[in-house]
């Protein structure tokens, strides 16, 4: 086998041909890994690195084709803003076992290769580990998540300031999106090890779609990591991809051609090979005896501490090692009505025998040591939850303030809401506090329909990536003739970062999922124009705009819940108002409003039920809950009633029973 001198492999090894010393070329192969630029990116940053590697190459040969088996350490960072790009634990160990298989040459899709390549196909002798230990001797799983609105950006600079050390631990990155100079869409990069290793932008970056058991982008991408190029580098000519038994290819495969053979300057004549991990066809399937030797000698030159028995015990991932307990469990679902059951499902990192301790103030029952109970509500409100795991004579909590949010039981139908005059008489459910204490309020500063709006204090309260949510009464869909959620907001921002996100979402399942509808991001939902360093007040009706959002696909729901979240990205205030739903259902400024609606009639004075043979039950709230009057009556008198915010309830002859809010002038 030959041995390809340093220097003359040096520009095969970064992968394009260089123009100049320190600048790339500008055209890339039109596919979807990033590779290539997103190394041009890193030299033009730092273009001292091209004399750095002229003196660091190894000699690189081929006849390096058995190492034994090496074992990876890997921490998955999913970077995330709790959409789908923030997959689970389970869909992350299945991209890791396929990963493996990919690399033992265990995938059973081998039996796939063309026979003129099945002698070239190779055990790659490695064996990716999730992390068992993390850097500062915790136990994990190796599967960590940040809430972070990075994910969107998918390059260096911000995503892989979350890295655990380089040169311990292989770090992938799952993001939303990557971001790209060009055109098409990037679903993975990563840098070769002579341009990375041990820095802090080293490992792989691949989109949360890409990462699973049915996708080779991560072998493809985790390929890079160890050295290898893509067959079709520098197409026919030169070195190629300075693999001595992939066949030269001219460009990229999309698709899986087995009678394609773009060059026929390679002796014998092969065609080209498509099942080869490191194209873009559509049919990877192997890696070859060449490549191995390939990676052999780049991980023996810039990776081999990886694999050490000393970092392998360091990471968790040895035959025996030791990590501190680490308390975790999440809330499912942690919206709820009264009685409906809550699963605490414990998350915790720990070794061998540990004991669980659940402290669940207003559950029932109101404390567990079992794993992962399960606990209901009797009672309206919000909840914290703790878990404590003892382990020996250590024990350590972890508390979720604010975890649970239990609506009332009451299967309302919504009519006209008028917003509470102070945020005190709120009901809590509606407006709960999040995790610091926050919530939407109301305020007289600013409204569209005067004297009030509901509003987040972002300016002053908005910590980067915190949400506040409002919940609307549940809705009969069924009732209403138009169903479409109409509101009016104002938002300015206070510099030119586009962080903050006002969101709604439906449930049809009493809050145990939910659905987006709508959403914007600052740039997007802007209603002033230029930037607002001080806190944001709309002046009048100006500086505000309009939503209406079509809720056809869940109007056959007669339990419907409505919220409205906005997650803070440090920016400037929110404000709400004129909330519609449906047919003449509006939520309002606060104002004295008479209305008739399903036989209904409401006035300052009396509350009128028409239409119905038997005599309903009216009960009338005040919004603190306290009880003006229950009768079985057709009208009640209101007229003296104090000022203020109220509910009236009507239960029909069939018990059906209809909620109204009103408010006493």
């Amino acid at each position: 086998m030959r041995r390809l001198h340093t220097t003359l492999m040096f520009w095969g090894l970064l992968g394009v041909s260089l123009r100049g010393v320190h600048g790339w070329g500008q055209s890339f192969p039109d596919g979807w890994c990033g590779q290539e630029m997103y190394t041009q990116q890193l030299l033009e940053r730092q273009p001292d690195v091209v004399s750095e590697v002229l003196h660091s190459l190894p000699v690189v040969t081929e006849d390096e084709t058995s190492e034994g088996l090496r074992v990876i350490p890997v921490v998955v960072h999913i970077l995330h803003e709790g959409g789908t790009e923030n997959i689970s634990d389970a869909q992350v160990q299945a991209a890791i076992e396929q990963l493996n298989k990919d690399f033992r040459g265990s995938n059973a899709d081998t039996a796939g290769v063309r026979s003129i390549f099945k002698s070239l196909i190779a055990d790659m002798e490695f064996e990716f580990r999730l992390a068992g230990r993390d850097p500062q001797g915790n136990c994990t799983n190796g599967i960590i998540r940040h809430f972070t609105d990075a994910t969107n950006e998918g390059g260096d600079t911000r995503i892989k300031a979350f890295r655990w050390p380089t040169n311990k631990y292989l770090n992938i990155y799952v993001v939303k999106r990557i971001k790209n100079s060009g055109s098409g869409t990037i679903l993975g990069y990563a840098y070769l090890p002579h341009m990375a290793a041990n820095q802090s932008h080293d490992g792989v970056v691949i989109v949360a779609s890409e990462m699973n058991a049915f996708s080779r982008t991560l072998t493809h991408e985790v390929g890079h990591y160890l050295g290898l190029l893509h067959t079709f580098q520098n197409g026919c000519n030169g070195a190629n991809d300075n693999v001595g038994d992939t066949p030269p290819t001219q460009g990229s495969n999309f698709d899986c051609n087995a009678s394609q053979n773009t060059c026929h300057n390679d002796n014998p004549d092969m065609p080209d090979m498509i099942e080869n991990h490191m194209d873009y066809s559509s049919c990877p399937r192997m890696f070859t005896v060449g490549q191995k030797s390939r990676v052999n000698s780049q991980f023996n030159f810039y990776r081999s501490g990886l694999s050490t028995p000393s970092n392998l015990q360091a990471t968790g991932v040895g035959t025996s090692y030791t990590c501190a307990a680490v308390p975790d469990f999440w809330v499912e679902p942690p919206h709820v009505r009264v009685g409906m059951d809550v699963q605490l499902m414990n998350r915790s990192n720990y070794q061998g025998t540990v004991s669980f301790g659940w402290d669940l103030p207003g559950a029932s029952p109101s404390s567990s040591t079992a794993e992962s109970p399960t606990v209901s509500y009797a009672t309206e409100g919000v909840y914290d939850v703790s878990l404590t795991i003892t382990q020996g004579n250590v024990s350590k909590t972890k508390t979720h303030s604010r975890a649970v949010t239990v609506l009332p039981a009451i299967p309302w139908i919504t009519r006209p809401w008028l917003e509470p005059v102070t945020p005190q008489q709120m009901p809590e459910w509606m407006f709960p506090q999040n995790e610091y204490g926050h919530r939407w309020e109301v305020t007289t500063q600013a409204s569209f329909s005067p004297p009030a709006s509901i509003f987040y204090d972002n300016y002053t309260n908005g910590r980067k990536g915190e949400e506040v949510h409002l919940f609307l009464p549940p809705v009969d869909m069924t009732a209403l003739d138009i169903p479409v959620l109409k509101f009016k907001y104002a938002y300015a921002q206070r510099d030119a970062s586009d962080k903050d996100l006002l969101a709604v979402y439906v449930s049809t399942n009493d809050g145990t999922t939910w659905i987006p509808k709508w959403f914007r991001r600052s740039n997007q939902m802007l209603t002033v124009g230029g930037l607002h360093p001080s806190a944001f007040y709309p002046q009048g009706r100006n500086g505000w705009d309009s939503v209406q959002i079509n809720l056809t696909s869940v109007a056959s729901h007669s339990n419907l819940l409505i919220r409205f979240s906005f997650r803070s990205g440090r920016q400037n205030n929110i404000f709400l108002d004129d909330i519609q739903l449906g047919n003449n259902v509006v939520w309002s400024g606060i104002r004295d409003v008479p209305y008739r609606i399903d036989g209904v009639r409401i006035t300052s004075k009396e509350i009128v039920v028409e239409g119905d043979r038997t005599p309903p039950l009216i009960e009338v709230f005040h919004v603190n809950g306290q009880l003006r009057a229950r009768t079985r009556a057709r009208q009640l008198d209101i007229s003296k009633y104090p000022r203020g915010s109220y509910w009236v309830r009507v239960i029909d002859s069939e018990g059906k029973a209809f909620v109204y809010p009103f408010i006493r002038p």
